[in-house]
């Protein structure tokens, strides 16, 4: 008869084949192993991929907490706890780094594989691409797409001068993504030492690494390309990691950067000030007085010098809900979309735990403020890149609550250090990965599959094959692969009465999305064709335009047939076939530990296993 060991032996074995399934699944959606029609329907179907994540890390988290209870000294030693254990104890240059490198391999790969087929789009990828690429070729900050006015009509980014000079090494959209998201990734590295310097405890440190890694509203941001006010995460993270270590000139330069990357980022540098000072830190004041300075600047000099009145919206006009108190229809818009939703999904991958400790009201207050009292309904919405500033904010007040938490040394009765190292780290991860949203690794399958399509490489490499000379007026998708030109016009894009809106009703070239052309484009284009515009090239959704006077070389002509008919390249194929190889490879590996591992604990060896 089985002895109770054995029994033992034989439920631990379905516990960590359980675990291990859920955990990979929770990780990778069983990306690439699938067929892609299956992904296809989850696809269609989003929310499933939610509510099953969801439900399978609750169904882990009681599957844990039973099994502790049961036994908390054997408990530790089942996969992937150990597993888990084992990575939260490697050196941080190892663990941080290779965290902070998947996260950059996975964020790039993703947006080089959506702009290979055709995920991009002008809004915003062609819009600041081409800004940036025109201030690199003499043409400063300068927008055709609006008709030739500065880009401080609409916003203040002057990070892009820095940017440009990219375009000098590389003249390739690619590069744009590349650096960019390398210094993205680099929040996970000061989130890590900024929880280090304060908490003093790697284990707390590389759980907001973590959580960091798997934050949902900062990587929407990224993989809605391209705004450069990503970029003030891991400036606001690095510029407070600097004060904090005494460099407060280093921290204070890079505070103003944040501030460059967008204009409502200074509402996030007041809040970093206000904090600062109420805990007596003088460089507190300096900050509220460099970003004082820096919101005259921008709202008192550069918004009323540039501001199109006739043509870009005042943004003081989405708080004249203030000036009109018993206009119950302005207020109404604050609550489109429900800001109570918001703040779960902003707030809750980190337990609230930003709301834990004195001062909050300081650190978040300013934009909190902003966001929820105004009318522009992006501020309240994780789906792209309006929450860049407040995440940094997010992960800085979560430390400190973290922090709080853990120097409370009683809690209802209870020793709290005691209880704090048993269950708020896991929490943390469960919290993490409950917020976590889609896998990264399916939304690189979903990529992998459009940008597998042949029709979509022939047609980005067509677009990108013609050069920079000649004015083109595209439907909004193909605007991203055109935008390395000073002058690309989009359809009822440009504003009236601009220097260059004469020049965007006589493009020389039209290039146009049949797919995805809307009922008064078309219209345009048949207007154009009645003023002497002919088709010149024509493949299946793509057709290209020309002007009368415009004369297109052969060789141009020919290059785009050589194009034509060049034969795809089946990413998603090569893809799948390694990854379900090493899959396989590794699964084979890990169910012959665990039967080991039965086979010993039922013989009683205290080995390794």
């Amino acid at each position: 008869m089985p002895t109770s060991r054995t029994i033992v032996g034989v439920f631990d074995f379905i516990i960590q084949i359980i675990l291990s399934t859920i955990l990979f699944y929770v990780l990778t959606s069983f990306a690439f192993i699938m067929g892609w029609e299956t992904h296809l329907f989850l696809s269609l179907h989003g929310k499933f991929h939610f509510w099953l994540g969801i439900s399978l890390i609750i169904v882990a988290a009681i599957l844990c907490y039973w099994r502790y209870r049961f036994d908390r000294r054997s408990f530790f030693e089942l996969e992937p706890i150990r597993l888990l254990k084992i990575v939260l104890s490697v050196r941080p240059v190892y663990s941080v780094g290779i965290l902070s490198l998947i996260y950059f391999m996975t964020q790039f790969l993703t947006l080089l594989l959506m702009h290979e087929g055709l995920g991009t789009a002008l809004w915003d990828t062609g819009f600041y691409d081409q800004v940036i690429w025109n201030t690199g070729h003499g043409n400063f900050l300068v927008t055709s797409v609006r008709g030739g006015i500065h880009v401080f009509a609409e916003h203040f980014k002057p990070i892009m001068v820095l940017l440009a000079p990219l375009y000098w090494i590389w003249d390739s959209t690619n590069f744009l993504f590349l650096i960019s998201t390398v210094i993205t990734a680099t929040s996970i590295i000061w989130g890590y030492l900024i929880a280090k310097e304060i908490t003093k405890d790697h284990v707390l440190s590389l759980i907001v690494a973590i959580g960091i890694f798997f934050y949902q509203p900062m990587r929407n941001g990224i993989l809605f390309p391209y705004h450069t006010s990503t970029l003030a995460d891991p400036f606001i993270l690095c510029g407070f990691f600097l004060i904090l270590k005494r460099q407060n000139v280093s921290g204070c330069l890079l505070l103003i950067a944040a501030i460059m990357c967008k204009e409502n980022i200074v509402m996030e540098i007041y809040g970093i000030g206000f904090y600062l000072a109420s805990k007596r830190n003088k460089t507190g004041y300096v900050v509220i007085a460099i970003t004082v300075l820096m919101s005259l600047l921008i709202f008192g000099y550069f918004e009323p010098k540039y501001r199109c009145a006739y043509h870009v919206l005042n943004k003081w006009a989405y708080y004249e809900h203030l000036k009109n108190p018993f206009k119950l229809e302005l207020w109404q818009d604050l609550l489109k979309p429900n800001p109570l939703l918001f703040l779960i999904q902003v707030f809750g991958p980190f337990l609230f735990l930003s709301f834990n400790f004195k001062g909050w009201h300081w650190l978040l207050g300013p934009t909190m403020i902003v966001r929820l009292l105004s009318r522009m309904t992006g501020f309240r919405i994780i789906t792209a890149a309006y929450t860049s500033g407040l995440n940094s904010l997010v992960i800085l007040s979560a430390i400190l609550g973290l922090t709080h938490l853990s120097s409370q040394k009683k809690f209802a009765g209870k020793d709290i250090p005691t209880q704090w190292m048993k269950f708020v780290p896991a929490t943390l991860i469960f919290g993490a990965l409950i917020f976590s949203g889609t896998p990264q690794l399916f939304n690189i399958e979903t990529q992998f599959w459009e940008a597998s399509f042949g029709q979509n490489q022939r047609i980005a490499r067509i677009l990108e094959s013609i050069p920079p000379s000649y004015s083109i007026l595209s439907t909004e998708v193909y605007s991203a692969h055109l935008s390395h030109r000073p002058h690309l016009y989009a359809f009822y894009a440009a504003f009236l009465y601009t220097p260059l809106f004469p020049d965007s009703e006589r493009p020389d070239l039209i290039v146009v999305d049949e797919i995805r052309i809307n009922q008064r484009e078309r219209q345009l284009v048949s207007d154009y064709l009645t003023k002497g515009y002919s088709l010149i090239f024509a493949m299946n959704p793509l057709k290209i335009y020309k002007q009368p006077n415009v004369s297109i070389p052969d060789t141009l002509l020919n290059k785009w047939e050589f194009f034509r008919n060049q034969p795809e390249v089946p990413y998603r194929k090569y893809v799948r076939m390694w990854y379900k190889g090493i899959m396989s490879i590794l699964g084979i590996v890990f169910l012959v530990y665990f039967i080991l591992k039965l086979i010993v604990r039922k013989n009683n060896f205290k080995g390794p296993c």
